[in-house]
Parts: C-alpha cells; structure tokens; sequence
C-alpha cells in the first residue's frame, strides 16, 4: 500500500509539470488551467481515498473540458 501512496503523492507534487506537457502539446494558454496549488491541496486531501489511475482521470476530463471551451470560444 505504501507504493501506491507513494505514486499519488509524486502525481501530485508534479502536477505543474503534467500541466506544462499538456500546455506545450495542445497549446493551451497556462491561464486555462484550473489553478495548480488549489488543484493540488484539493488532491491532497482526497489522497487517501483516490487511486493513481483516478488522479490521472481526473486531470485529463479537467484538461478535456478546457480544451472544448476553448474550441467553442467560451
């Protein structure tokens, strides 16, 4: 169980860099982007009962929905 808790918190504590990948490769203005402490606090205290695969599902429908504004210029 350690490991896993472990591999949260680095999704976590990374999340500015998995937000600048998706930046970089959709070209999507930073200012998108849910803000990344409050993002990562609200993570945090959810650790506990979120798995890695959820985190990352998570990250993706926020960047999804993000995306599609910006397609539909909203």
């Amino acid at each position: 169980m350690f490991g896993k808790e472990s591999r949260k918190k680095e999704l976590i504590n990374n999340l500015g860099s998995i937000f600048a990948d998706i930046q970089r490769e959709h070209q999507i203005s930073p200012g998108d982007f849910p803000d990344l402490a409050r993002m990562q606090e609200q993570l945090q205290q959810h650790v506990c009962l979120l798995s890695s695969t959820i985190i990352i599902i998570i990250i993706i429908i926020i960047i999804s929905l993000e995306v599609e504004c910006l397609k539909n210029g909203q």
